[in-house]
Protein backbone atom coordinates (compact mmCIF):
# COMPACT_ATOMS: atom_id res chain seq x y z
CA UNK A 1 0.00 0.00 0.00
CA UNK A 2 2.69 2.35 0.81
CA UNK A 3 4.42 1.55 -2.29
CA UNK A 4 1.24 2.22 -3.87
CA UNK A 5 1.07 5.62 -2.18
CA UNK A 6 4.31 6.87 -3.70
CA UNK A 7 5.01 10.73 -3.79
CA UNK A 8 4.62 13.00 -6.33
CA UNK A 9 8.44 14.16 -6.00
CA UNK A 10 9.09 10.45 -6.94
CA UNK A 11 7.36 9.65 -9.53
CA UNK A 12 8.71 13.12 -11.02
CA UNK A 13 11.92 11.55 -10.21
CA UNK A 14 11.25 8.88 -12.04
CA UNK A 15 10.59 10.51 -15.37
CA UNK A 16 13.22 10.48 -17.91
CA UNK A 17 14.12 14.07 -18.70
CA UNK A 18 12.82 15.44 -21.51
CA UNK A 19 15.43 16.78 -23.92
CA UNK A 20 15.28 20.47 -24.70
CA UNK A 21 15.91 21.07 -28.54
CA UNK A 22 17.85 24.27 -29.54
CA UNK A 23 15.26 25.52 -31.76
CA UNK A 24 15.76 29.09 -32.93
CA UNK A 25 12.93 31.56 -32.41
CA UNK A 26 13.29 34.03 -35.23
CA UNK A 27 13.41 31.81 -38.53
CA UNK A 28 16.61 34.21 -39.69
CA UNK A 29 18.46 32.99 -36.72
CA UNK A 30 21.02 30.19 -37.26
CA UNK A 31 20.99 26.73 -36.53
CA UNK A 32 23.13 25.26 -34.22
CA UNK A 33 25.75 23.08 -35.96
CA UNK A 34 26.27 20.77 -33.19
CA UNK A 35 22.91 19.21 -33.12
CA UNK A 36 21.84 20.05 -37.14
CA UNK A 37 23.64 19.18 -40.34
CA UNK A 38 25.14 21.80 -42.62
CA UNK A 39 23.86 21.56 -45.77
CA UNK A 40 20.18 21.82 -44.20
CA UNK A 41 17.87 23.66 -46.20
CA UNK A 42 20.70 23.99 -49.22
CA UNK A 43 18.59 23.52 -52.65
CA UNK A 44 18.77 19.60 -53.68
CA UNK A 45 19.67 18.68 -57.30
CA UNK A 46 20.48 20.98 -60.02
CA UNK A 47 18.16 22.49 -62.49
CA UNK A 48 16.77 20.72 -65.88
CA UNK A 49 19.04 21.03 -68.49
CA UNK A 50 18.99 18.03 -70.37
CA UNK A 51 15.01 16.77 -69.91
CA UNK A 52 13.79 20.20 -71.55
CA UNK A 53 11.55 20.05 -74.65
CA UNK A 54 13.02 21.26 -77.41
CA UNK A 55 10.37 23.06 -79.33
CA UNK A 56 9.66 25.13 -76.19
CA UNK A 57 13.14 26.20 -76.00
CA UNK A 58 13.02 26.94 -79.98
CA UNK A 59 9.76 29.14 -79.59
CA UNK A 60 11.04 31.13 -76.84
CA UNK A 61 14.37 31.84 -78.15
CA UNK A 62 12.39 33.03 -81.56
CA UNK A 63 9.72 35.05 -79.34
CA UNK A 64 12.87 36.60 -77.43
CA UNK A 65 14.62 37.55 -81.02
CA UNK A 66 11.17 38.92 -82.63
CA UNK A 67 10.57 41.31 -79.92
CA UNK A 68 14.69 42.05 -79.94
CA UNK A 69 13.59 42.87 -83.86
CA UNK A 70 10.87 44.62 -83.71
CA UNK A 71 12.26 47.20 -80.92
CA UNK A 72 15.42 47.63 -82.90
CA UNK A 73 13.43 48.54 -86.14
CA UNK A 74 11.16 51.15 -83.42
CA UNK A 75 14.55 52.95 -82.51
CA UNK A 76 15.73 52.90 -86.17
CA UNK A 77 12.42 54.55 -87.61
CA UNK A 78 12.53 57.30 -84.64
CA UNK A 79 16.24 58.13 -85.16
CA UNK A 80 15.49 58.72 -89.06
CA UNK A 81 12.17 60.76 -88.50
CA UNK A 82 12.54 62.57 -85.12
CA UNK A 83 16.79 62.70 -84.21
CA UNK A 84 15.97 64.56 -81.27
CA UNK A 85 12.14 64.34 -80.50
CA UNK A 86 11.07 63.59 -77.53
CA UNK A 87 8.11 61.16 -78.65
CA UNK A 88 10.93 58.58 -79.79
CA UNK A 89 10.03 56.43 -76.36
CA UNK A 90 6.26 56.65 -77.15
CA UNK A 91 6.97 55.10 -80.46
CA UNK A 92 8.90 52.36 -79.00
CA UNK A 93 6.40 51.23 -77.07
CA UNK A 94 4.00 50.80 -79.73
CA UNK A 95 5.47 47.75 -81.83
CA UNK A 96 4.64 47.12 -85.39
CA UNK A 97 2.90 43.80 -85.45
CA UNK A 98 5.10 40.79 -86.88
CA UNK A 99 4.26 38.98 -89.97
CA UNK A 100 2.83 35.86 -89.32
CA UNK A 101 0.39 37.48 -86.67
CA UNK A 102 -2.80 38.35 -87.33
CA UNK A 103 -3.47 41.76 -86.43
CA UNK A 104 -6.69 42.95 -84.38
CA UNK A 105 -9.32 44.34 -86.10
CA UNK A 106 -12.45 46.28 -85.10
CA UNK A 107 -15.30 43.98 -83.58
CA UNK A 108 -17.94 45.73 -85.52
CA UNK A 109 -16.11 45.53 -89.17
CA UNK A 110 -14.06 48.33 -91.44
CA UNK A 111 -15.30 51.25 -90.00
CA UNK A 112 -13.37 53.61 -88.09
CA UNK A 113 -13.23 52.62 -84.13
CA UNK A 114 -15.59 54.98 -82.09
CA UNK A 115 -14.14 57.70 -80.16
CA UNK A 116 -16.27 60.31 -78.30
CA UNK A 117 -18.12 63.01 -80.00
CA UNK A 118 -19.66 66.32 -79.48
CA UNK A 119 -23.38 65.90 -80.20
CA UNK A 120 -24.65 69.29 -81.67
CA UNK A 121 -27.27 70.92 -84.07
CA UNK A 122 -24.97 71.29 -86.47
CA UNK A 123 -24.62 67.69 -88.13
CA UNK A 124 -21.61 65.83 -89.75
CA UNK A 125 -21.83 63.47 -92.58
CA UNK A 126 -22.18 60.39 -90.03
CA UNK A 127 -24.83 61.88 -87.83
CA UNK A 128 -26.80 63.17 -90.95
CA UNK A 129 -27.19 59.33 -91.79
CA UNK A 130 -27.84 58.50 -88.53
CA UNK A 131 -31.09 60.96 -88.36
CA UNK A 132 -31.87 60.35 -91.77
CA UNK A 133 -31.89 56.49 -91.50
CA UNK A 134 -33.92 56.79 -87.71
CA UNK A 135 -36.27 59.49 -89.47
CA UNK A 136 -37.14 56.51 -92.25
CA UNK A 137 -37.74 53.93 -89.25
CA UNK A 138 -34.22 51.96 -89.98
CA UNK A 139 -32.78 49.67 -87.43
CA UNK A 140 -29.72 50.43 -85.11
CA UNK A 141 -27.97 46.97 -86.52
CA UNK A 142 -28.69 48.47 -90.33
CA UNK A 143 -27.39 51.94 -89.39
CA UNK A 144 -24.22 50.63 -88.17
CA UNK A 145 -23.80 48.00 -90.70
CA UNK A 146 -24.31 51.09 -93.42
CA UNK A 147 -21.96 53.26 -91.20
CA UNK A 148 -19.39 50.53 -90.65
CA UNK A 149 -19.38 49.40 -94.76
CA UNK A 150 -19.10 53.27 -96.06
CA UNK A 151 -15.76 53.21 -93.76
CA UNK A 152 -17.17 56.18 -91.34
CA UNK A 153 -17.23 55.99 -87.38
CA UNK A 154 -18.48 52.23 -85.76
CA UNK A 155 -21.46 52.64 -83.70
CA UNK A 156 -22.58 50.16 -81.46
CA UNK A 157 -26.41 49.06 -81.62
CA UNK A 158 -26.96 50.66 -78.13
CA UNK A 159 -24.27 53.58 -79.05
CA UNK A 160 -26.76 54.69 -81.85
CA UNK A 161 -29.72 54.73 -80.16
CA UNK A 162 -28.40 56.47 -77.46
CA UNK A 163 -26.86 59.04 -79.74
CA UNK A 164 -30.19 59.62 -81.66
CA UNK A 165 -31.66 60.64 -78.29
CA UNK A 166 -29.58 63.19 -77.73
CA UNK A 167 -29.45 64.86 -81.21
CA UNK A 168 -32.86 64.64 -81.58
CA UNK A 169 -32.88 66.95 -78.08
CA UNK A 170 -30.36 69.63 -79.36
CA UNK A 171 -31.85 69.81 -82.99
CA UNK A 172 -35.54 70.36 -81.30
CA UNK A 173 -33.62 72.80 -78.97
CA UNK A 174 -32.05 74.87 -82.20
CA UNK A 175 -35.43 74.57 -83.90
CA UNK A 176 -36.87 76.18 -80.88
CA UNK A 177 -34.52 78.63 -80.48
CA UNK A 178 -35.21 79.78 -84.25
CA UNK A 179 -38.94 80.44 -83.90
CA UNK A 180 -38.75 82.42 -81.02
CA UNK A 181 -36.02 84.78 -82.49
CA UNK A 182 -38.26 85.09 -85.19
CA UNK A 183 -35.48 83.35 -87.82
CA UNK A 184 -37.41 80.82 -89.57
CA UNK A 185 -41.00 80.31 -90.74
CA UNK A 186 -43.74 78.41 -89.98
CA UNK A 187 -43.55 76.34 -93.27
CA UNK A 188 -47.19 74.89 -95.11
CA UNK A 189 -48.19 71.87 -94.34
CA UNK A 190 -47.03 72.62 -90.79
CA UNK A 191 -50.61 72.86 -88.79
CA UNK A 192 -51.59 69.38 -90.22
CA UNK A 193 -48.50 68.20 -88.85
CA UNK A 194 -48.84 69.88 -85.43
CA UNK A 195 -52.60 68.68 -85.30
CA UNK A 196 -51.70 65.28 -85.68
CA UNK A 197 -48.55 65.56 -83.37
CA UNK A 198 -50.93 66.79 -80.32
CA UNK A 199 -53.23 63.38 -81.17
CA UNK A 200 -50.11 61.61 -80.88
CA UNK A 201 -48.69 62.91 -77.96
CA UNK A 202 -52.45 62.88 -76.42
CA UNK A 203 -52.62 59.37 -76.93
CA UNK A 204 -49.12 58.53 -75.33
CA UNK A 205 -50.17 60.66 -72.34
CA UNK A 206 -53.55 59.56 -71.96
CA UNK A 207 -52.36 56.33 -71.65
CA UNK A 208 -49.49 56.66 -69.23
CA UNK A 209 -52.27 58.25 -67.24
CA UNK A 210 -54.55 55.19 -67.48
CA UNK A 211 -51.61 52.86 -66.09
CA UNK A 212 -51.09 55.63 -63.23
CA UNK A 213 -54.12 54.66 -61.79
CA UNK A 214 -54.48 50.98 -62.58
CA UNK A 215 -50.74 51.01 -60.24
CA UNK A 216 -52.95 53.40 -57.81
CA UNK A 217 -55.83 51.23 -56.84
CA UNK A 218 -53.14 48.00 -57.25
CA UNK A 219 -51.09 50.06 -54.25
CA UNK A 220 -54.87 50.54 -52.09
CA UNK A 221 -55.48 47.29 -52.41
CA UNK A 222 -51.89 46.33 -50.90
CA UNK A 223 -52.13 48.39 -48.34
CA UNK A 224 -55.53 47.29 -47.32
CA UNK A 225 -54.53 44.42 -46.90
CA UNK A 226 -51.52 44.83 -44.52
CA UNK A 227 -53.50 47.85 -42.72
CA UNK A 228 -56.46 45.19 -41.95
CA UNK A 229 -56.85 44.28 -38.21
CA UNK A 230 -57.08 40.32 -38.59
Amino acid sequence: MATARRSKVAVEEDVPQRKQYDIPYFAHDQLDPVRFAADLGLPVGSPPSGNLNQRMVTSAKDWDEADSDGADMADETCDEEHPSDGDCKRKRNSVTPLEGRASKRNKGGDGRPAMSKRVTADLDSDDEIIVRMKNAKYQEKDIAKRLADEGRMFYNTKTIGSRWGRLRRVMQARQDELLDANLTDWHEGDDDVLKEAIKKADEVVEKAIQEAQDRKWRLVADNMKVMKVN
